[in-house]
């Protein structure tokens, strides 16, 4: 396994800073990206250099849906793989943070829209800061799912 997978995953399966887990979560969305064929844009030159396989690559990602699973925090790194198979996950974070957590409730509608889901009711005015209105939009698309 590549350094940067290794540490990352150390970093998410440990007992880390606010400041390591966020600067894992980025460079795991980074290498998701470049594992996708993504030109470098913002990315770390520990990521540019790297050489992840697909078995690293594969690894990173449970690695982080584990680390979603239990914190709820991530989906915006899990939506850089543009996977429709994590959409139950995405749900689940989205209705975990529905009433508690703005920040990952749009996290989560991001997330939502990069696999093609609805999230947004055909809005293309996107914005965390309308909390309000991403509430509603959440709701009504978990009620569209039952």
């Amino acid at each position: 396994m590549t350094p940067i997978v290794e540490g990352i995953i150390a970093v998410l399966e440990g007992d880390s800073s606010d400041n390591a887990m966020h600067n894992a979560m980025v460079d795991a969305a980074f290498l998701f990206e470049k594992s996708r064929g993504v030109p470098p844009c913002g990315w770390s030159d520990e990521v540019v250099q790297s050489n992840a396989s697909t078995e690293d690559i594969r690894r990173l990602r449970e690695a982080v849906v584990r680390f979603v699973q239990r914190t709820g925090v991530g989906t915006w790194t899990l939506g850089k793989c543009v996977d429709p198979s994590l959409k139950p996950l995405f749900v689940e974070v989205l209705q975990r943070s529905l009433k508690v957590e703005e920040g990952d409730l749009f996290e989560a509608m991001i997330a939502l829209d990069r696999i093609g889901e609805p999230v947004f009711g055909g809005l293309n005015n996107r914005c965390c800061l309308a909390v309000e209105v991403n509430r509603e939009l959440a709701r009504r698309y978990l009620e569209n799912q039952r």
